[in-house]
């Protein structure tokens, strides 16, 4: 008898265990849609507010200068598309 065998004797652990049902409450599975829902919106709003940052930077970055470089155009394309 190997270490196990005599541990699940001494504790009287059974060799299988009936599995519980899950079943969740009818009232939990619209919440967990409305918040899934409202998270993913907050989730896309701070990527555009992000965006939106990244391209005032980049545009008060090129009115201080006299000109727009092109790596300042690719960037702003890029965004925009």
């Amino acid at each position: 008898m190997n270490q196990w065998q005599l541990y699940k004797q001494l504790e009287l652990i059974p060799d299988s265990i009936p599995k519980q049902p899950t079943k969740q409450p009818v009232l939990t599975l619209p919440l967990q849609l409305a918040w899934k829902v409202f998270i993913d919106a907050l989730a896309n709003e701070l990527v555009y507010e992000q965006q939106v940052e990244y391209l005032e930077r980049c545009l008060a970055q090129s009115q201080s200068e006299s000109y727009l470089t092109r790596k300042t155009w690719r960037k702003l394309w890029s965004l925009m598309e």
